[in-house]
């Protein structure tokens, strides 16, 4: 991944933003693998966390008492899944699933198998069919710490919970008509405790909006919501899919103001964008990078895209 620094401040940060804006307005951007939804972010503090790295906090302040729900294959074979939309046809190649297990290392992920599946409606509900994958296969392809942990804002500094991304395959890749559908895995590891999986996290509130994540605790269980167990709000999982075309994403990403008007994405998203980036907002990490600086030109680029593929 490219980076990039300036010794400008905000003002330099605008110059170049606003050149990056119009080069790709002009240029335009080419139909390449991206990540064509993100379901949502996790880091809450850019550098807050163990030995300067990233941190995403509990907010015990909301009630919330966990740090992420177990899919751990065996012995519990668990599993959680959760939703993802399109507002574009879509070819799907890969999936960042965002995991922990307590006491791992940062070096090499103690995670080392993901199964999973792809379902056109939300699993267990009546007429809902797996369209892709098995719960056997072992689709993972590259596990890379992302610079964060996991830990309750109480004890910003520990370490126990190192974030992982967990890049999974998606092979052959899977063609999608616009719409709505259902990712759900588990995940194996070499440690006694979990894995879990990440909770989409956003400062001052207790769960993503709209969350609406599922367990299934064993082979004969039923699917639940995913809820803290302190506050007891529903929660959402941080994931990313890749592949061509698509151009969803949880909330759409690009109407960034928050606006209902017609038109929905107006030059008022690229300025609040751009407040967001210079004030150092982790909302503004659109490609949900995790290198140092965490915010970077591939963000520009990557809300462009966002701009571009519009809000279903």
């Amino acid at each position: 991944m490219n980076t990039w620094q300036t010794s400008g401040g905000a003002n330099a940060r605008h110059s170049v933003v606003r050149v990056s804006l119009l080069l790709v307005v002009v240029c335009g951007s080419a139909n390449a693998q991206t990540d064509i939804y993100n379901n949502g972010p996790f880091i809450t503090h850019p550098s807050g966390g163990g030995g300067g790295a990233a941190l995403s906090a509990v907010d015990t302040s909301m009630g919330n008492t966990r740090y992420g729900v177990s899919n751990q294959t065996s012995p519990a074979n668990d599993r959680v899944a959760d939703d993802f939309t399109l507002a574009s046809p879509a070819v799907l190649s890969s999936a960042i699933l965002f995991q922990f297990q307590t006491n791992a290392p940062t070096g090499t992920s103690t995670i080392t198998s993901i199964n999973l599946r792809v379902w056109s409606g939300r699993p267990g509900d009546p007429g809902a069919q797996v369209i892709f994958g098995d719960t056997t296969t072992n689709r993972l392809v590259s596990a890379t710490w992302t610079g964060c942990y996991r830990a309750f804002d109480t004890s910003p500094l520990n370490t126990d919970r190192p974030i992982f991304a967990l890049e999974v395959a998606i092979s052959p890749p899977l063609p999608l008509p616009a719409g709505t559908y259902w990712l759900d895995w588990q995940a194996t590891g070499t440690l006694p405790s979990g894995p879990f999986a990440m909770f989409v996290t956003i400062p001052g509130l207790a769960g993503a909006p709209d969350a609406n994540a599922r367990y299934k605790q064993g082979s004969a269980s039923n699917w639940i919501n995913v809820v803290d167990g302190g506050s007891l709000v529903r929660q959402e999982l941080a994931f990313i899919i890749r592949g061509t075309g698509g151009g969803g994403g949880a909330s759409c990403y690009a109407n960034c103001d928050g606006s209902s008007g017609n038109p929905l994405l107006t030059a008022n998203d690229f300025q609040c964008f751009l407040n967001k980036y210079a004030s150092g907002d982790p909302q503004a990490n659109c490609d949900a990078s995790t290198g140092s600086p965490l915010l970077t030109a591939n963000d520009f680029q990557c809300f462009l895209n966002r701009f571009a593929a519009g809000c279903s």
